[in-house]
């Protein structure tokens, strides 16, 4: 075989070719093309190699550009960076590129504008397990984890998005799940028995997921872009995000207070609706609410953490207005709960400054 395949004859069909050098054979290859929108999907195995002696290359020709993938840890070829022959020994070497881990987010999925995706830090390097004992990670808390994928994009489009805590997280387990760990692998397992230690971005991305609950529990009606922007537009960054936005962190690490805060604090003084006046709005001192001709049953202050810190009821019949507050709420963001006599709840976001 001598020559260039073209990408139309390889298209959904397995070419086998037999490779030689100075009439010693190589190995023998296989290859696949296959078209995806206006991209050619190409795979490349070498199937039976009869020598370790030489190194292999891929190389097109043509126009247009190309990514290729290859993780010797997968059981495919590394792609090398060291040891390489030099330019004056082999000058086809100057159109050598070496490799790097940039664009590894390439699922369809992921890479979408309508999706937030989350990149995943180090969580946390040590805990005490249920053996009394300290189980301890060789990483350094609020670094990039070693497993997280980086954008950018193909198309060179922003990913991720946002980065969260995700390795070295005790999250709660199964009995089972529990108990398995227990008896095999205690070290995974709290002092409490209740929870084991995972990570990844299976454990960032529900951290952003509930980020996604609070911000629409106090804002139902905003769209996803909105609550998108709220996240991007008020992360974290520190002395390991390093230039943002980023292909690891993104926009910076999630900082979920800010985003809520920045959210209610860009909103009128006046909280209102069609049924309820709550002022002034944010607030460092009384905080006034105001009913109208509507029958009250109840008024509840929720803190950000799902606490009832304040309840009154028992109001009197078409009252005008009532205090719900005297400055005894620590400065932070609220959620006003209203029941009306129809038991219909009404929620109204109520900040507290220093």
């Amino acid at each position: 075989y001598a020559g260039w395949r073209t990408a139309a004859e390889n298209l959904n069909v397995v070419i086998r070719d037999t490779i030689f050098y100075n009439g010693l054979k190589l190995a023998i290859v296989e290859s696949w093309c296959g078209l995806r929108g206006d991209q050619y999907l190409v795979q490349v195995v070498v199937t039976q190699p009869f020598s370790a002696q030489y190194n292999w290359r891929f190389a097109t020709t043509g126009g247009g550009r190309f990514d290729c993938w290859s993780y010797s840890s997968a059981g495919r070829s590394a792609i090398l960076s060291t040891n390489l022959p030099s330019v004056e020994t082999y000058p086809e070497m100057s159109k050598y590129r070496m490799p790097d881990k940039d664009k590894t987010i390439v699922d369809s999925w992921t890479c979408s504008e309508k999706v937030i995706t989350v990149g995943n830090y180090y969580n946390r390097n040590q805990f005490v397990n249920i053996l009394g004992e300290i189980t301890t990670f060789p990483v350094i808390p609020g670094a990039i984890s070693a497993n997280c994928s980086r954008g950018p994009t193909r198309d060179m489009r922003q990913k991720p998005d946002i980065a969260a805590s995700g390795d070295n997280t005790l999250a709660a387990g199964s009995f089972s799940t529990l108990n398995s760990l227990i008896a095999t692998n205690p070290a995974k397992v709290s002092q409490t028995g209740m929870h084991y230690v995972n990570g990844g971005t299976s454990m960032a991305s529900p951290v952003v997921a509930g980020f996604g609950a609070l911000y629409f529990s106090i804002n139902p009606d905003a769209t996803a872009l909105e609550m998108k922007h709220a996240i991007t537009d008020n992360a974290l960054a520190d002395q390991y995000t390093g230039i943002l936005p980023g292909k690891q962190f993104g926009w910076g690490k999630l900082d979920a207070w800010a985003a809520l805060s920045s959210t209610i604090s860009s909103t009128t003084r006046i909280n209102r609706n069609e049924k309820y006046l709550l002022y002034p709005n944010p607030a460092n001192g009384q905080v006034f609410f105001t009913a109208g001709a509507n029958d009250i049953e109840r008024v509840r202050i929720i803190d950000i953490s799902g606490k009832l810190v304040h309840q009154s009821s028992s109001f009197a019949p078409a009252f005008s207005r009532i205090d719900i507050l005297y400055g005894q709420l620590a400065p932070g963001m609220y959620i006003v709960q209203v029941e009306d006599g129809t038991g219909e709840m009404t929620n109204l976001r109520l900040v507290v400054e220093k």
